[in-house]
C-alpha cells in the first residue's frame, strides 16, 4: 500500500483508504448521535425555513409562524424537520429576513440540495458534510506527500486528523460550525502547493481553491480571520524570506482577494442592505455581554443567549438578532467593563489556561462552581491535569468518561511535543502557519469560548501529532538498525 512511487498523486490507494475510514468514522457517528436524540443546532431551522422558500419562492425570506412551529416541535422533543409538514404553505406568508447572527450561505446550499433532492430532510446537509470530510482526506494526503515526500508519513498525517476525534460529531451536525474546517484544510493545501510542491501552481488552481475557501466563508464568517492570517503570511514569505516564491504568491493572493470580494463581499453588502439597511453589521456586542456572565458576577448575569434576549427585551423593547439589540448589548457591556475593569480583566485571564488546554473546558465551569470546599490550589491543579471538560464531550454528546479525557489528554501531548520536534528540526514555516491558524481563534478571548468555535482551528495540531509519530517511527526503526548491525556476526 504504502509506496514513494505514487509521487505526488492525488487519488491512490491509501489516500482512497484515509477516504473510506472517514466515510466509516463519520456515519458511525451520525447513527450513533441520532440515536441518542442529541441535537444541538437550533438555527438549522431558520436556515431550512429560508431554504425552503428560496426553492419555492426565490425569496431568501422566511416564514416566522412555521419556524416558531418548528422550534415548538423541538423542544417538546417531537420532530422537528421541515419534510415532517404536511403542509409547508399553511402557516402563512413569509416576510422577514433571518438575524443577523450568521450569513445565508448555509441556506443557500441547503437550498441547492434540495432542489435536487425535493426531501426537505436535514439528513441531506449531513451526507454532504461527511462528503465533504472525507473527499478532503485525498487533499491532506497530498499535503501530507508534499510536506514528507514519503507515502508512508502522508498516510500517518491522515490518520492524524481522523485521530483528532472532536472534528466528528461537529462535522454530522446540521450546523455551520465545520465549514471552518474545510476552508482550513484548503488553505494548508494551498501553502504546500506554494512552498513544497516541484511543479509550478497554475492559476485555474488556485481560483478554485479561492472560490472554496470563500464558498466556507459564505457558511462560517469567521473563516475570514484565518484567511487574513494566511494572506500576512504569505506576503511576509514573498518580502522576507522566499522571494524566489514572490511572483506565485503574488498570484494567489490577487486571485484570492478579487475572488473573495467579487464572491462574497459585494453580495454579502448587497444582503446586508437589503435585509438590516446597513452594509456592514456585527455581533460583538450580543458575545461581549454574554461573556459578562461567564463567571460569578454582581450583576447575576448568565452566560447564555436566553438571558440577554430577555434582558434586551425587558430594558429596551428590541428583539433578539437585530441591529439595535446588539448595540445596545455593546453600550451595555462596555459600561459595565468601565464600572468593574477587573472583573472583565479576570474573565479573561481565566479564559487563557483553557485556549491552551481546551480539554478542560467543563471543569472550569463545573468544578470550580459546585466545589467551593476544596482549597483553590487543589482545584486548580485537579482543572489543569484531570479535565477535558466540553472539548471531549463532543466525541461523544452528553457522555462525561475519563477514557475519553485521558485520549485528549494524550493527543494533545503528542501535539505539543512535535511542536518541540519541529522546532528542533527547524521546520518554521509549518509552526508558523499551523500556530497563526490555530491562534486566529483566539480572538473569542474577549467575549466567550465555545468548543464549536475552536475546535476547527484546533484541528491544525494533527500535523504535529504527525511529526511525533513519524518521529518515534523513524527512531524506533534506527534502534532496530543499530541492533542489527551490533549483534555478532
Amino acid at each position: 500500500m504504502f509506496t514513494n512511487n505514487v509521487k505526488t498523486c492525488l487519488f491512490n490507494k491509501s489516500a482512497a483508504l484515509l477516504f473510506l475510514l472517514s466515510l466509516a468514522l463519520n456515519f458511525f457517528y451520525l447513527f450513533w448521535i441520532e440515536k441518542s436524540q442529541y441535537v444541538k443546532a437550533n438555527n438549522i431551522i431558520l436556515f431550512s425555513d429560508m431554504a425552503y422558500n428560496l426553492c419555492k419562492h426565490k425569496t431568501l425570506k422566511y416564514c416566522p409562524k412555521r419556524a416558531g412551529h418548528l422550534l415548538k416541535e423541538k423542544f417538546n422533543g417531537r420532530d422537528y424537520s421541515f419534510s415532517s409538514l404536511k403542509n409547508p404553505e399553511s402557516f402563512g406568508s413569509f416576510y422577514k429576513y433571518r438575524n443577523i447572527y450568521d450569513t445565508v450561505g448555509y441556506g443557500v446550499v441547503l437550498a441547492s440540495l434540495w432542489k435536487i433532492t425535493k426531501s426537505w430532510n436535514y439528513l441531506d446537509i449531513q451526507i454532504l458534510q461527511i462528503l465533504i470530510f472525507s473527499l478532503l482526506m485525498f487533499l491532506i494526503y497530498k499535503i501530507g506527500f508534499l510536506i514528507f515526500k514519503n507515502s508512508q508519513h502522508a498516510f500517518i498525517l491522515g490518520m492524524s486528523f481522523l485521530m483528532f476525534l472532536p472534528l466528528l460529531p461537529l462535522n454530522i451536525e446540521h450546523s455551520s460550525d465545520i465549514w471552518i474546517y474545510y476552508s482550513i484544510i484548503l488553505l494548508f493545501y494551498a501553502m504546500a502547493k506554494i512552498f513544497y510542491s516541484s511543479k509550478q501552481p497554475t492559476l485555474i488552481s488556485f481560483i478554485l481553491l479561492s472560490i472554496g475557501i470563500t464558498i466556507c466563508q459564505w457558511c462560517r464568517p469567521t473563516t475570514f480571520s484565518a484567511c487574513i492570517f494566511f494572506v500576512c503570511f504569505l506576503m511576509f514569505n514573498a518580502i522576507f524570506i522566499n522571494r524566489n516564491k514572490a511572483k506565485t504568491i503574488t498570484i494567489f493572493i490577487s486571485s484570492f482577494l478579487l475572488v473573495n470580494l467579487f464572491v462574497f463581499w459585494i453580495p454579502f453588502m448587497a444582503y446586508n442592505k437589503a435585509a438590516y439597511g446597513q452594509y456592514i453589521v456585527g455581533v460583538s456586542g450580543s458575545g461581549l455581554f454574554v461573556g459578562l456572565g461567564e463567571y460569578k458576577n454582581k450583576w447575576g448575569f448568565k452566560i447564555n443567549d436566553e438571558f440577554f434576549r430577555e434582558y434586551i427585551f425587558q430594558k429596551y423593547g428590541f428583539n433578539y438578532g437585530t441591529i439595535e439589540a446588539d448595540k445596545k448589548g455593546l453600550e451595555e457591556a462596555v459600561k459595565l467593563i468601565k464600572e468593574e475593569p477587573l472583573h472583565y480583566l479576570s474573565c479573561v485571564a481565566r479564559r487563557v489556561p483553557y485556549l491552551l488546554f481546551p480539554y478542560s473546558m467543563t471543569v472550569r465551569r463545573d468544578y470550580f462552581l459546585k466545589n467551593k470546599n476544596t482549597p483553590t490550589a487543589k482545584r486548580l491543579i485537579l482543572n489543569c491535569m484531570n479535565s477535558f471538560g466540553n472539548f471531549c464531550d463532543l466525541v461523544k454528546y452528553g457522555t462525561f468518561k475519563w477514557y475519553g479525557y485521558l485520549y485528549l489528554l494524550f493527543y494533545f501531548f503528542f501535539a505539543y511535543f512535535g511542536i518541540y520536534l519541529c522546532f528542533k528540526k527547524h521546520k518554521y514555516r509549518i509552526i508558523i502557519f499551523s500556530l497563526g491558524v490555530l491562534t486566529s481563534s483566539w480572538i473569542f478571548i474577549f467575549s466567550h469560548i465555545e468548543d464549536r468555535y475552536i475546535i476547527p482551528f484546533y484541528s491544525v495540531l494533527a500535523i504535529f501529532v504527525a511529526f511525533s509519530i513519524i518521529s518515534m517511527k523513524n527512531f524506533i526503526n534506527n534502534k532496530l538498525k543499530q541492533g542489527r548491525q551490533d549483534r555478532p556476526q
